[in-house]
């Protein structure tokens, strides 16, 4: 998947009706045994992104791979790095001059046709680049309030709006959160409804799409459902997390209005789990979800649907702010910031580590300054 969730920037979204081809997994926050992320993830591979003036990343947003380039974008442009880290270039700067845009949201790759897509949500069109700082076109959606996108195989994109359409005043009217729209014919169609309350929150930034194989998903936060996008009809909802006493209340499911201060409070309060991303693999699912103030990243076995591996941030895991966000051919890519890594690598009983842990920190830590771009991960779970 993509992009990475930051704060709770959250959506509110109706109760589930659920169909029998949902599958559903129980996840104990608080029981089941956790681990350093080094201990359930094997680090494959490590790139230091090349640190240069003109990109500076304090924060990834988005991140997508082709077959040797990286593409990082966050609020202040998007950067192009080879597959050893060397900077290549930007694909865009904010402005409002050439090539520039005033409020990016989303990056989606298009291996068909080897190019990108980025949605600017002030000019409100989706532009489309190949190369180096290469507009290629701009696509103008009839649809507004767009906070992301993901462009699919079939060369139509699925895009997030975050409020209803100005057409649906109709109380009886069926609005939704995600649309289906084809660049060609013009046309969308919805595919995931709006939720009654979404007016009850505050809705600023979110990751809502990953991929795996042709198959592309969607959160829903509170009901804790993954939705799977089907060419033919509706998102459906493929996977449910059930955490018990953690679930959300039946308030919040069905969809009533709540008063969006005490909701943030019930959350800050680790009163409930909100689900932030979800990330298939070849054998294994990857689920991470807040139960504040902790951020919980869990390994899921396809096969028989067991809680395999939980780790979250503590403060004995030196790799503890580095949450895997973006699946690609197969790995987990993880961020890391240099300055919260090496301030507990400079504190840190080296004595207590595996010899594996003193060989990936090391390699880490070579030639690392705080100031430098962050560093990638790329993880397979044990």
């Amino acid at each position: 998947m993509r992009k990475i969730f930051i704060f709770f920037f959250i959506i509110l979204f109706q109760g589930l009706i659920f169909c029998q081809e949902t599958r559903t997994f129980e996840i104990d926050p608080i029981n089941a045994p956790t681990k350093k992320l080094i201990e359930n993830f094997s680090v494959e591979k490590i790139i230091k992104l090349e640190t240069a003036p003109d990109n500076i990343i304090n924060y990834i947003y988005y991140l997508e791979l082709d077959e040797n380039k990286i593409y990082i974008a966050n609020y202040h442009g998007c950067f192009i790095f080879s597959e050893e880290g060397t900077f290549l270039g930007k694909v865009y700067n904010i402005g409002r001059g050439p090539n520039e845009l005033q409020l990016p949201r989303g990056l989606s790759y298009n291996m068909n046709s080897n190019q990108y897509s980025v949605y600017d949500t002030r000019s409100k069109f989706i532009a489309v680049f190949s190369g180096l700082n290469k507009l290629e076109k701009r696509i103008y959606p009839d649809l507004n309030f767009i906070s992301d996108l993901y462009w699919l195989n079939n060369n139509k994109f699925l895009l997030y709006s975050y409020l209803p359409q100005p057409d649906s005043g109709d109380k009886n009217a069926i609005n939704y959160c995600i649309y289906e729209y084809d660049p060609d014919t013009k046309k969308y169609r919805g595919v995931l409804r709006m939720p009654n309350n979404y007016n009850t929150l505050s809705i600023r930034y979110h990751t809502t799409f990953s991929e795996y194989n042709g198959k592309y998903y969607a959160i829903k936060v509170f009901d804790n459902t993954v939705y799977e996008y089907n060419a033919s009809g509706l998102m459906r909802p493929g996977y449910y997390f059930d955490f018990g006493k953690y679930n959300a209340s039946e308030e919040l499911l069905k969809g009533k209005l709540i008063d969006g201060r005490a909701l943030i409070g019930k959350i800050k309060k680790g009163k409930f789990c909100v689900l932030i991303d979800f990330q298939e693999l070849e054998g294994h699912y990857i689920v991470i979800y807040d139960k504040h103030p902790n951020r919980y990243t869990t390994i899921i076995s396809k096969g028989n649907g067991s809680q395999v591996r939980h780790s979250f941030r503590n403060e004995n895991d030196v790799l503890s702010r580095a949450t895997p966000f973006f699946e690609h051919d197969g790995y987990m890519i993880a961020s890391l910031q240099p300055s919260s890594f090496l301030k507990k690598y400079k504190m840190i009983d080296k004595s207590t580590l595996s010899d594996y842990e003193k060989k990936i920190y090391a390699e880490i830590a070579d030639g690392l300054d705080e100031s430098d771009n962050p560093v990638l991960l790329f993880l397979k779970p044990r």
